[in-house]
């Protein structure tokens, strides 16, 4: 990849990944839609909540938090489902992981978490990434740095074993980097 840009993200490395003359279009020439996507919006308001998620907040909190982000922005009103859907998606989350984390939560001998919505810069072959990770957290019984780092995707795309979600999956370059920078960062192999 020619060094293009001041930085590159997952988003960018991703665009390039997936079409080299996409990424030219949008990273190199400026070319960028007008609006956000309603996957973008999502994303967005989803790591709102997982940030309430990790600081231990309720559900009831984490979507206050989100109601209120998706007001200020005014995605609330332009989708009359849009906060149905992300109320849905934030009790989903919360009762996905709540159980499988209560370990974590309750054990802070075992487990100290490090960040959570923890920005980076990292430099790679002199070329800058920039990123943002779900958490990090420090298991000391295993001297082990582990990352959490969940994906939002669309209803359609879960389902296509042929969607680009899937196509990249195996070879996540952001999960790659993430990795990278924070076995460099704590030296301790990272889960």
């Amino acid at each position: 990849m020619k060094n293009y840009l001041k930085h590159y993200s997952a988003t960018s490395t991703s665009r390039f990944l997936e079409c080299e003359q996409k990424f030219h279009y949008e990273y190199v020439q400026g070319y960028r839609s007008i609006g956000k996507g309603g996957g973008l919006k999502t994303g967005i308001i989803m790591h709102i909540a997982e940030e309430a998620y990790w600081r231990k907040e309720t559900i009831d909190r984490a979507i206050d938090l989100a109601e209120k982000a998706a007001a200020l922005k005014g995605w609330s009103q332009e989708d009359p489902l849009f906060m149905a859907r992300i109320r849905a998606y934030i009790q989903g989350y919360y009762h996905r992981w709540a159980e499988q984390d209560m370990d974590t939560f309750l054990n802070p001998e075992r487990y100290s978490i490090l960040g959570w919505e923890l920005e980076f810069e990292y430099m790679i072959d002199g070329n800058r990434f920039i990123g943002k990770m779900d958490a990090v957290l420090y298991d000391i019984d295993r001297d082990i740095i582990l990352l959490v780092e969940h994906k939002n995707t669309s209803r359609k795309n879960s389902q296509d074993l042929s969607s680009s979600y899937y196509q990249i999956l195996p070879m996540d370059t952001q999960l790659n980097i993430y990795a990278d920078y924070l076995y460099k960062t704590y030296n301790l192999p990272v889960h």
